[in-house]
C-alpha cells in the first residue's frame, strides 16, 4: 500500500460548542456539493497508489525484484511520506495556514506532483548507469538505499505534503468541523486510492507504459491544480479539461514512448536493446550481442534478471540431459521452466520420450522467445516445420499445473532459477516436492539443479545446498548427485531408479545415439570423479540442525540473502551481511522473550506518564504505530501468500491494494458512524483483533494452498483474497478513526496535524524494513506473525490502561 492512510484527526472537546454547533450546520449544508478540496483529497489518493503501483514495477526492474530490495525501498517510501506529512503538520501552525492559502499550498503541491512523477521514473531507471561500473552488474543494498532516497524524495514527501494540505483547505473553504473535515478527509483519500488501484490494475499496467501512466496521472494533477490556483468555476473547469484531453493524445501516442524508449536505453547502457515489452507478469527484454544473427548471442530477461542465451547449447543440455539419463527409459516428462533456451528440442532427442509438458507461466514470454529465438523454440512454435507434436505447452505456474493435473511423469525438472526470491523459493520446498511425488510414475524422479563450486564450496554455499537436499530427503528416500559448477539433485521413491556410477550414464549416452557436447562421455567421468563424489557427502550431507525450506519457512531463501549480500565488497554491504549471520543463529524463543520484555517496558513506561490525557494520548499513538506495524506485515503475507499459491503476484499487485485501501474507506465510514461512548474500550477490542489478524490470515492462506480444484482455485484468487485484503484494510481503517478519537485530546489540535499520519507511516516503514529484510527469511510467516501479534498485544495492553478514562468523542457529522 501507499500508506497513504492520512487523515485530520478529530477533535477532542467532550461536548459540542457554539463554534462546532455552527460548523456541523454548515458542513450539513455542504453535504453533496462538489467541491475543489474534495477532488484534490480524493486525487491524493489515486495519485499515491498509482504512483507507487508505477513507480515499485521500476524498481523490480532496476534492483532485479528481489524482496530485500523491495523492504529497503517501500521503508524508503513510507520515511519520505511521514517526512512529508510531519512538515506539513508543523505548518499548520503558522501564518501561512491562518491566513487561508491553504488552497495554494495545494494548487502548488499538486504541480509538483505532476512534474515529479516521470521525473522519478527517469531517475531511477538512470541510477544504475552511475552504481554499475560494468552492464549487468548486480547492484548492492547500499546503491539501492541511497538510489530511493534520492529518487522518491520529492515525489514521496509531496504526496505525504498534499494530504494535509488539502484537508486544511477542506476545513477551511467547506467551513466542516475539525472532526468531520479529519474523517471526510480519510475517507476521500482511501477511495481515491482504491480507484486507482483498480484502475491501474484493470487498465494501465495492461496497456500503457510507465510514461503513459505518468503522463495521465500529471495531466490530472494539473488540472486539479490550475482549478485551484485560478479558482476556476466549473464551465472554465470544463474547458480545462476539455483542453486536458487534447493533450493527452499526443502525450499518449508521441511524447510518452519516446521518454519510455529513451528512459529504457539510460537504464539497459551498454547493451544492444533488441525489444522491450511489459507483461502482466513483469519486464521482458531481449538484448543481442553480436553483428549478424547468425553469429549474435540473444539473451531475455525478466525484470532486470537473466532467463535464458540463445544459442547456448551447455545450458540446455545440462537443464535436461542429467535427469534424463539418470532415468533408465524415460516416456513421459514434466518440464518446468527453461525451455526457451532450446533444453524442450535437446530433451526430444532421447528416443524413449514419447510426450513432454513443457510449463511456462507467462504468455508474453513465450511469444517473445518464439520471435528472437526461433531455432530453441521450433519444436513448439506454431507454424514451425520442426513443430513435434510431442510437445505439449501449458501456460501458467508449475505448481498449479502438478496441482490440476492427473498425470503421472516419468521425470520432472526444474528448471527455474535459485531461491533468490519468495515466488521462487517456493519451487524448493517440502510441499513442493510432496506434490512432485504425487505425480511420479513408478521408477519416476525429480530433478533439480543449482549454483555450485567448480572446486571450493563455501561454508554459506554448503549450508544452502544441505537445506535445498535436505528438504529433498525429507521426501524421497533415494537421492544422487552430479557436482560442478551447477549441482544436480535427483530424488527418487524407490531403490535402484538413480545412479552414481558416470560407466551407467555413458552406457545410456551412446545407446540413445546423443551426440551432446556439454554432456558428454568426456565429461561425465569428470563430473563423477570419486573424490568430487566424496566431497558431495561430506560437505553437502543434511546435519541435525539443517532446516527444512517451506512454503512459510523461506529458510533457502535465507540462506541465498546471506549469498547474495557476500557478492558486494562495500563496507556497509559486510556488516550487512555479519549482522544478518548473527541474527541468523539466535534462536527465536530467545528474540521473542527479548521483544516481549520490550514491549513490557514500554508499556510500563507510557503508562506512568503523567496526566489522564497524555496517558490517553500515548496508548492511542502507541496503537496507531502498532498497526501500521500490523497492516505492513497483513499487506506483506497477503501477496506473498497469493504468491506462494499461485506462483505471481506481479499482475495482482493493483487488484490486492486497490482492495485494501477500498477496506480503509469502508473500515473509516463505520468507525465515523459509531456513536457513544467507549472510545478506549472500543479501542482495545480493535486491538485485539490486530493481534489475531496476522495468524489468522496465514491460516486462511495455508486452507486455499490446499485447494486442487481448478474451479475452486479461481474463486479464491477472485473472491477470497480481495476479500481478505478488503477485510484487512477495514480492520485498520477502524482502528485508526478510534485512535483519532483519542490521539487529539485538549488543546492545540492543530499542532498535531499529520502527526497521527506521520506515526502510522514511520509503523508501517518499520514493518517494511524488518519484515522483508530479517524476520520473514529468517523467522518464516508463521513465526513473524506471531511477533505482530505480541507486538499488538503490548499496544492493546495501553489502550486497556486508558480505556476506563478514555472519552469517546463527538462523532462527526459524515458528508
Amino acid at each position: 500500500m501507499s500508506r497513504g492512510l492520512a487523515f485530520l484527526p478529530p477533535p477532542s472537546s467532550n461536548s459540542l460548542t457554539v463554534d462546532t454547533a455552527s460548523q456541523m450546520a454548515a458542513s450539513r449544508e455542504a453535504r453533496g456539493r462538489f467541491t475543489a478540496a474534495r477532488v484534490a483529497l480524493a486525487l491524493c489518493g489515486f495519485t499515491a497508489v498509482v504512483g507507487q503501483i508505477v513507480l515499485m514495477r521500476e524498481l523490480i526492474q532496476v534492483f532485479n525484484g528481489n524482496e530485500i530490495a523491495l523492504g529497503i525501498l517501500l521503508a524508503t517510501w513510507l520515511l519520505w511520506t511521514a517526512s512529508g506529512s510531519a512538515l506539513a503538520s508543523t505548518l499548520v501552525r503558522s501564518p501561512v495556514a491562518q491566513s487561508g492559502r491553504a488552497r495554494l499550498a495545494v494548487g502548488a503541491l499538486e504541480a509538483l506532483l505532476a512534474v515529479s512523477l516521470p521525473a522519478t521514473i527517469w531517475a531511477l531507471r538512470s541510477s544504475k548507469s552511475v552504481f554499475q561500473t560494468v552492464p549487468g552488474e548486480l547492484v548492492g543494498p547500499v546503491p539501492m538505499l541511497l538510489t530511493s532516497l534520492v529518487c522518491l524524495s520529492v515525489f514521496c514527501a509531496a504526496a505525504g505534503a498534499s494530504f494535509v494540505a488539502a484537508a486544511c483547505m477542506a476545513a477551511g473553504e467547506d467551513n466542516l468541523s475539525a472532526h468531520s473535515a479529519a474523517s471526510t478527509s480519510y475517507l476521500l483519500e482511501a477511495v481515491g486510492a482504491a480507484f486507482g488501484g483498480v484502475l491501474a490494475s484493470v487498465l494501465f499496467v495492461r496497456f500503457l507504459d510507465a510514461f503513459q501512466i505518468a503522463g495521465i496521472v500529471g495531466l490530472l494533477n494539473l488540472a486539479v491544480a490550475a482549478a485551484l490556483l485560478f479558482r476556476l468555476r466549473r464551465a472554465q473547469a470544463a474547458l480545462l479539461a476539455a483542453a486536458a484531453v487534447a493533450a493527452a493524445i499526443p502525450l499518449l501516442v508521441w511524447i510518452a514512448p519516446r521518454c519510455n524508449a529513451a528512459a529504457s536505453a539510460r537504464l539497459w547502457r551498454g547493451f544492444h536493446v533488441v525489444a522491450a515489452r511489459d507483461s502482466i507478469y513483469g519486464n521482458l527484454t531481449v538484448t543481442q550481442t553480436g553483428e549478424s544473427e547468425t553469429g549474435a548471442i540473444r539473451s531475455l530477461y525478466e525484470n532486470g534478471s537473466i532467463l535464458a542465451n540463445a544459442p547456448d547449447p551447455a545450458a540446455a543440455e545440462e537443464a535436461v540431459d542429467y535427469a534424463l539419463l539418470e532415468h533408465s527409459a524415460p516416456r513421459r516428462v514434466l518440464l518446468i521452466g527453461g525451455g526457451v533456451n532450446g533444453s524442450v528440442a535437446e530433451a526430444l532427442k532421447h528416443p524413449t520420450v514419447e510426450s513432454l509438458d513443457y510449463v511456462e507461466l507467462d504468455p508474453a514470454l513465450i511469444a517473445m522467445a518464439e520471435q528472437y529465438f526461433p531455432a530453441q523454440t521450433a519444436t513448439f512454435r506454431p507454424g514451425s516445420r520442426k513443430l513435434d507434436t510431442r510437445v505439449h505447452l501449458h501456460l501458467l505456474d508449475g505448481r498449479r499445473f502438478l496441482s490440476e493435473t492427473r498425470d503421472k511423469f516419468d521425470v520432472i525438472i526444474v528448471d527455474v532459477p535459485d531461491p533468490q526470491t519468495a515466488q521462487l523459493n517456493r519451487f524448493y520446498t517440502l510441499e513442493f516436492f510432496r506434490l512432485a511425488r504425487a505425480h511420479l510414475a513408478p521408477g519416476g524422479l525429480v530433478a533439480v539443479e543449482l549454483r555450485s563450486s567448480e572446486e571450493i564450496i563455501s561454508p554459506d554455499l554448503a549450508a544452502f545446498l544441505r537445506s535445498i537436499r535436505g528438504t529433498l530427503g525429507r521426501v524421497f528416500p533415494y537421492q544422487a548427485a552430479i557436482p560442478g559448477e551447477t549441482i544436480h539433485f535427483f530424488g527418487a521413491v524407490e531403490p535402484g531408479v538413480l545412479t552414481q556410477d558416470p560407466r551407467v550414464l555413458v552406457a545410456r549416452l551412446r545407446e540413445r545415439h546423443l551426440h551432446a557436447q556439454y554432456v558428454s562421455e568426456y565429461i561425465l567421468p569428470f563430473r563423477m570423479t570419486p573424490d568430487r563424489m566424496e566431497q558431495v557427502e561430506s560437505d553437502l550431507a543434511p546435519r541435525a540442525t539443517t532446516p527444512v525450506n517451506r512454503d512459510f519457512t523461506p529458510v533457502a531463501y535465507a540462506f541465498d540473502v546471506v549469498l547474495w549480500s557476500a557478492q558486494f565488497k562495500s563496507s556497509v554491504a559486510a556488516r550487512f551481511d555479519t549482522w544478518f549471520r548473527w541474527a541468523e543463529r539466535v534462536p527465536f524463543g530467545k528474540i521473542a522473550v527479548g521483544l516481549g520484555l520490550t514491549l513490557l517496558i514500554a508499556v510500563a513506561l507510557l503508562a506512568l506518564l503523567p496526566g489522564r490525557e497524555r496517558r490517553e494520548r500515548a496508548a492511542a499513538g502507541a496503537c496507531v504505530a502498532a498497526t501500521g506495524f500490523t497492516l505492513m506485515a497483513l499487506q506483506i503475507f497477503l501477496l506473498l501468500g497469493f504468491q506462494a499459491v499461485y506462483g505471481y503476484v506481479y499482475t495482482e499487485l493493483a487488484v490486492l491494494i486497490g482492495l485494501f485501501m477500498a477496506g480503509i474507506a469502508l473500515g473509516s465510514w463505520l468507525g465515523m458512524r459509531r456513536h457513544g461512548p467507549g472510545g478506549g474500550w472500543t479501542l482495545t477490542a480493535t486491538q485485539l483483533l490486530m493481534a489475531v489478524a496476522c495468524p489468522a490470515l496465514l491460516l486462511a492462506v495455508s486452507g486455499i494452498g490446499d485447494v486442487s480444484s481448478h474451479a475452486a482455485a479461481w474463486l479464491a484468487a477472485r473472491i477470497v483474497f480481495p476479500a481478505l485484503a478488503a477485510l484487512a484494510g477495514a480492520l485498520g481503517g477502524f482502528q485508526f478513526v478510534t485512535a483519532a478519537g483519542i490521539f487529539l485530546g485538549g488543546s492545540g489540535r492543530s499542532a498535531r496535524l499529520g502527526l497521527l499520519y506521520a506515526i502510522d507511516l514511520l509503523g508501517g516503514c518499520a514493518g517494511a524494513l524488518a519484515l522483508s529484510t530479517f524476520l520473514i527469511p529468517v523467522f518464516g510467516f508463521w513465526r513473524t506473525a506471531w511477533l505482530a501479534a505480541g507486538v499488538n498485544a503490548a499496544a492493546m495492553l495501553l489502550a486497556a490502561w486508558g480505556g476506563h478514562t478514555a472519552r469517546r468523542r463527538p462523532c462527526c457529522e459524515f458528508i
